[in-house]
């Protein structure tokens, strides 16, 4: 008889887990990221990273693999040709500004770099004000 009523007891309160579980998940404290999640998904959409489908796309896929740095940006340079123009070297060291965070506002060191370069990092300035 005891075991009965323990096993009551214990899938009463296997239930109110449930609950309380579910609960949680419909509150204001779980759907609080929601709108920025959407506000997500629709860049990704506009920039043809997703279809309408919500399917990931080749863009998609290129980013997913971009891993240490901006992906957004990375696949945006690789789809938009900035880097076709580049000797290996060149390539390393834009991809690398990516990575790298600055310290300081040295604008002088803009100056240093040969012009293709320059040219690279204006338009990766310019695809990183787009997106």
């Amino acid at each position: 008889a005891i075991e009965k009523h323990y096993t009551a007891f214990e899938r009463k309160d296997l239930l109110r887990d449930r609950i309380d579980t579910l609960n949680h998940l419909l509150s204001n404290e779980s759907l609080r990221l929601f709108p920025d999640f959407l506000q997500r998904k629709a860049v990704l959409r506009t920039l043809g990273y997703v279809d309408e489908n919500e399917t990931v796309c080749v863009k998609g896929r290129v980013a997913c693999e971009v891993n240490t740095c901006e992906e957004l940006i990375a696949t945006e340079m690789v789809f938009e040709g900035v880097l076709n123009e580049l000797e290996p070297a060149e390539i390393v060291a834009a991809l690398s500004s990516l990575v790298y965070q600055q310290k300081n506002n040295d604008e002088d060191f803009d100056s240093e770099l040969p012009e293709r370069l320059r040219t690279c990092c204006e338009r990766m300035k310019t695809i990183a004000t787009n997106l």
